[in-house]
């Protein structure tokens, strides 16, 4: 299947799906938008005679620098702006090694 038709399937396709393409799936005035940037300066993703063929082939979340969700900025330059990761890494860890003292 053609690369730019796996995009829209995911998009649009996916909107359709939830009976919602008036107000999602594509970015437009007036319609909800989660949009990620790509840092396309990557050995796996240059140099490239199609973009949409290259990000949809190979593009991974590795490359996502920033992330919007419906028109917030969650991510920016890597870094989550919404939550305390540290803390989250802390509490996991506490987690992990109270489930490996049961575990044992």
């Amino acid at each position: 299947m053609p690369c730019p038709t796996l995009l829209k399937m995911a998009t649009l396709g996916g909107a359709c799906a939830l009976g919602k393409k008036d107000v999602l799936g594509t970015v437009e005035e007036g319609k909800k938008a989660d949009v990620i940037l790509l840092n396309i300066d990557q050995p796996h993703l240059t140099p490239t005679q199609n973009l949409i063929n290259t990000i949809v082939e190979a593009a991974n979340g590795h490359d996502v620098t920033d992330s919007i969700i419906n028109g917030r900025i969650v991510m920016k330059n890597r870094e989550v702006l919404t939550l305390d990761e540290e803390r989250i890494r802390h509490e996991a860890q506490i987690h992990m090694e109270e489930i490996v003292k049961r575990a044992y």
